[in-house]
């Protein structure tokens, strides 16, 4: 009897610790995969119109030659051609000098369905000392939530740029209040304000500014 009861003990026990054993490689394996990396995710497309405003007829702002139409063309086209990100792809309102309605480009954002929609401007004042970035999104907006973040995101990558100042604006623009997807409207900076103007034509900012955005839109 003794040596029956031996035996029952060590089947008991060994039944006892194989089905702990099991357990815990049950909360190995979940908590390997709560921590691994989403792979899917990271190799999703991104899709992000960059809508680049004025164009044609419609100059924009204009100081002297400048105008406003140009350089957000020139800075979109910086965008485009320094996107290395393979997964992210950018379809942009325009690519030449040409004046698409608001309602027209409001159909093209509802066409492709983006992730983000950014409208590319730059500002203009009466007061010549008025200068920085802004960028604005819109509480009629039924995306006001997520543009609104992406909006404070965006701001912390141009800060890193010689954009010395970006701040966040609420307003009731056509494209933030109409658009199907999120949108956050980008003011690069004062056209008359000389230090802006400066540096909205300087090729390196052009590049840093796209560099900015293009990281940016890669990690949305």
């Amino acid at each position: 009897m003794l040596v029956e009861s031996f035996i029952m003990r060590i089947l008991t026990y060994s039944i006892h610790m194989k089905n702990v054993l099991k357990l815990s490689l049950c909360m190995l394996a979940l908590a390997l995969f709560a921590f691994a990396p989403n792979s899917e995710k990271k190799g999703e497309e991104i899709v992000v119109v960059i809508d680049v405003s004025h164009g044609g007829d419609d100059a924009g702002v204009q100081v002297s030659s400048l105008s406003e139409k140009e350089l957000v063309q020139q800075i979109a086209k910086r965008i485009e051609e320094l996107n290395s990100y393979s997964n992210l792809k950018i379809h942009f309102t325009r690519t030449s000098d040409f004046n698409a309605s608001l309602t027209q480009r409001v159909d093209f954002i509802s066409d492709i369905q983006p992730d983000l929609v950014i409208s590319l401007h730059i500002n203009e004042s009466k007061n010549t000392d008025a200068s920085g970035a802004e960028l604005y999104t819109s509480t009629k907006s039924a995306r006001f939530s997520q543009s609104d973040a992406f909006a404070k995101r965006l701001q912390s990558a141009l800060l890193k740029t010689s954009l010395q100042q970006v701040q966040l604006k609420n307003a009731d623009f056509y494209i933030l209040k109409k658009s199907e997807a999120p949108t956050v409207l980008l003011q690069l900076g004062y056209l008359t304000n000389s230090v802006d103007r400066k540096l909205l034509m300087d090729p390196s900012t052009q590049d840093a500014i796209a560099h900015s955005i293009l990281k940016f839109l890669s990690e949305i």
